[in-house]
């Protein structure tokens, strides 16, 4: 009689886990099977300093993240999800001989199929320290460590979800 509980018992936690594996995935991803389509609408910058391509590095990682973590396709207009945003800050900040480099920017995220998960002028910083004189390639090549790191976060707030 025991081991036709276990066995029940067994048979139950089996689907238990899964119905939660058809609404969590183990990549990570919370979307709804519902969702098929992303568009990134546009990166304004709001900022003097940086790099001139600062935009489009932002896009092309979110882009290369989004199709990497997920099965959704990219169109220009009217995405089940959208991203649209603008970076407000690029600075260099000094404090005895110590130099930091932080980049702010603030994403809009609508999730048309579920818009209680959407979210508005939310704001993503990083920052990281650099050497005072910091040639133009460096400063390259830390803005686009600094980029990898908000794609990382906007995706945890957004399609992530954790």
């Amino acid at each position: 009689m025991k081991k036709q509980y276990k066995w029940l018992l067994w048979i139950g936690l089996s689907c238990q886990l899964n119905q939660a594996c058809a609404i969590y995935s183990f990549s990570g991803v919370s979307l709804s099977k519902k969702i098929k389509t992303f568009t990134i609408q546009n990166i304004y910058v709001d900022v003097a300093k940086g790099p001139n391509n600062i935009d489009h590095l932002l896009i092309e990682r979110l882009e290369e993240q989004i199709q990497k973590k997920t099965t959704l396709s990219k169109t220009e207009n009217e995405g089940d999800i959208e991203l649209e945003g603008k970076i407000t800050a690029f600075d260099y900040i000094t404090d005895h001989e110590k130099s930091t480099l932080s980049i702010t920017v603030v994403m809009d995220y609508t999730n048309k199929l579920n818009k209680q998960v959407s979210f508005y002028n939310k704001k993503f910083t990083e920052s990281s320290p650099v050497a005072s004189d910091l040639d133009e390639a460096s400063e390259i090549k830390e803005t686009k460590k600094m980029i990898e790191k908000i794609v990382e976060r906007i995706l945890g707030d957004s399609i992530i979800n954790w």
